[in-house]
């Protein structure tokens, strides 16, 4: 999975609000010998928020779109998931707000929603611009 996944996920719990009640994992699972890749290991990231899963790579992902219906693209892509949360841990706040372009699965928006380092106006402001029903949810919980 590339880099250490504790130390990463450690250092992101770090910047969330405990009221959101996030957690992040990464878990591999062992494909079995009917599907042609007997022995790879199936990497799956999924976010909660409190009991509700909110992001599950690759289940949410139609990934034969963008690799064809018999390709492998998991092992490139956790690797290039781990990269956006490292590049989200290490920006500097003033930056926090910016476009992250290599994030093409949208999981900066639940770890801006909820980073402790972003304040309440701000929270409210992307309230109320976002129509991602997910953020939105987190958003209020952090406000209650």
């Amino acid at each position: 999975m590339g880099k250490r996944w504790s130390k990463l996920q450690s250092r992101l719990y770090n910047l969330m609000d405990e009221k959101a009640e996030f957690q992040i994992h990464c878990a591999l699972y062992e494909m079995n010998s009917n599907d042609g890749y007997h022995g790879n290991k199936l990497p799956r990231y999924f976010i909660t928020i409190g009991k509700d899963v909110v992001f599950d790579y690759p289940k949410q992902f139609d990934t034969t779109l963008k690799y064809g219906w018999n390709s492998y693209p998991w092992d490139c892509d956790i690797s290039d998931i781990s990269d956006v949360i490292e590049a989200y841990i290490e920006c500097p706040e003033n930056e926090l707000m910016q476009p992250f372009t290599d994030d093409k699965w949208g999981i900066t928006d639940i770890l801006h929603a909820c980073d402790r380092r972003i304040g309440k106006r701000r929270l409210i402001q992307m309230h109320d611009e976002t129509e991602n029903a997910v953020v939105r949810e987190i958003i209020e919980k952090r406000l209650r």
